[in-house]
């Protein structure tokens, strides 16, 4: 019941997440209003005032349901994650259609009624530009503590039955770092004064020091990390180092960019690195004038980068993106479905297949053949596979019997457990006890 109430509390936090966003994009800020470039003076007018309260009910009803929707994921079925990852997706292409549909209004009113929105005259100030690109965090800087990491996690975990897990998951976090922090480095320099040493400081503010507190942030996880992964070692059945470092990661990260956004919002620049027109919509950006790839979202100045669409690399990386969705959705059908494996006993040999996972046993190497009377009551861990209400299959690793490859129906306790002369372990069983004890007598 734990992982329900840790998917329902995360699933929930991500939705009030996304909805303060779309909220954000209801109000004028510098000159953006539903992402559309838009003069102050004119968010009174009854149109927009009135187009703007029905959009913000709209993704309220849209909230409310959502949340609402989101309990089913305290039910124990095994397609829970199934509904966790559709509920996110459906809540921000709704949104994001919700918001589209304003915006070409909003751009409508805006022609009809000729309310201009050029962009003022591109002002920079060269030597805060020079000044700030010293200062900036070089890749090289980043990519030697990971490294090191790297190197460091080989040298004392490589023998550790949880290695595999302490690389995807540390080197991942840090190379998530990497790329926040660098893209946060990428910002374009903004003019806020004549003042140069005004611009500079304002700057440093608003990129070096962020890009800096990223860093730190950076070197302290990769440290911690290493604590984390010895004393995971020592009993790699306890999750609770592992899971806390998750948790303190998150908050750190989430932390420091909402410093990096309140930054960003208190501060108003006097040029644009926007061309004149509307560029940015609900989906990211398209200017085919613009001959940069990424681009820093100004229109709701919470600091991300987005791809223009217009470049062919953009429509690529947008292409991958849509694909990237549409496997990870037809994955989690797949868990998610019931499913069975077929048991091949020869005289030779025992195959396990499954649609993923497929073990084959020389009987000539069996060391062991043990029947384990309840393999709910022992302490494992996940490594690579499936764990669900009523079957777990893949990599797993078991206490005190080690890394194994496991196919186990939940609702039967009795499972028997192979081990072969080469340290290979197996652990399976049947649908129900008298076909378990049946196979394990006949095995023996």
């Amino acid at each position: 019941m734990m992982l329900q109430f840790i998917l329902f509390f995360s699933l929930v936090f991500i939705l009030f997440i996304m909805r303060r966003f779309n909220i954000y994009t209801l109000k004028i800020n510098d000159k953006f209003m539903l992402f559309t470039n838009f003069p102050k003076g004119h968010e009174d007018d009854e149109f927009i005032v009135d187009l703007l309260g029905k959009t913000k009910k709209k993704l309220n009803i849209l909230f409310a349901v959502s949340i609402v929707l989101s309990l089913i994921v305290l039910l124990d079925y095994d397609w829970i994650m199934l509904v966790y990852y559709n509920l996110i997706v459906v809540y921000l292409v709704s949104a994001n259609i919700i918001e589209y549909n304003a915006m070409k209004v909003i751009r409508q009113y805006k022609k009809d009624n000729n309310i201009s929105t050029e962009s003022s005259i591109l002002t920079y100030d060269l030597k805060t530009s020079r000044d700030i690109e010293k200062k900036k965090i070089k890749l090289k800087a980043w990519i030697i503590p990971l490294v090191v990491q790297i190197v460091l996690l080989v040298a004392f975990f490589k023998n550790s039955e949880m290695f595999f897990v302490y690389i995807l998951l540390l080197v991942a976090m840090s190379v998530s770092t990497i790329l926040t922090g660098w893209f946060l480095g990428r910002k374009n320099i903004k003019v806020y004064s004549t003042n140069s040493d005004e611009n500079l400081k304002l700057n440093e503010e608003s990129i070096i020091k962020v890009q800096q507190t990223m860093y730190a942030i950076y070197i302290m996880f990769i440290v911690l990390g290493f604590v984390v992964a010895y004393y995971s070692s020592k009993d790699i059945y306890k999750i609770f180092p592992i899971f806390s470092y998750i948790v303190l990661y998150t908050l750190a990260i989430i932390l420091a960019l909402f410093k990096y956004q309140t930054i960003a919002k208190n501060l108003t620049a006097i040029n644009s690195d926007l061309y004149n027109g509307d560029f940015f919509d609900p989906w990211g950006y398209y200017n085919p004038k613009d001959d940069r790839l990424m681009v820093e979202d100004v229109s709701v100045r919470n600091g991300n980068m987005t791809f223009n669409r217009a470049k062919l690399s953009g429509k690529i990386l947008y292409a991958l993106t849509a694909v990237l969705l549409i496997s990870v959705e037809f994955l989690m059908i797949n868990m998610s479905l019931p499913k069975t494996y077929t048991v091949d006993n020869t005289p030779s040999t025992l195959t396990i297949t499954e649609s993923v996972y497929t073990t084959v046993i020389d009987k000539k190497s069996i060391e062991k053949v043990e029947l384990i009377e309840d393999i709910n009551k022992t302490d494992g861990i996940r490594l690579n596979g499936t764990s669900l209400k009523h079957y777990s299959y893949g990599k797993f690793s078991i206490k005190g019997i080690g890394n194994c490859d496991v196919y186990i129906h939940n609702d039967n306790p009795r499972a028997i457990w192979i081990k072969t002369k080469d340290n290979k372990n197996l652990v399976f069983n049947f649908p129900t006890v008298k076909e378990t004890e049946k196979f394990y007598k006949n095995l023996r």
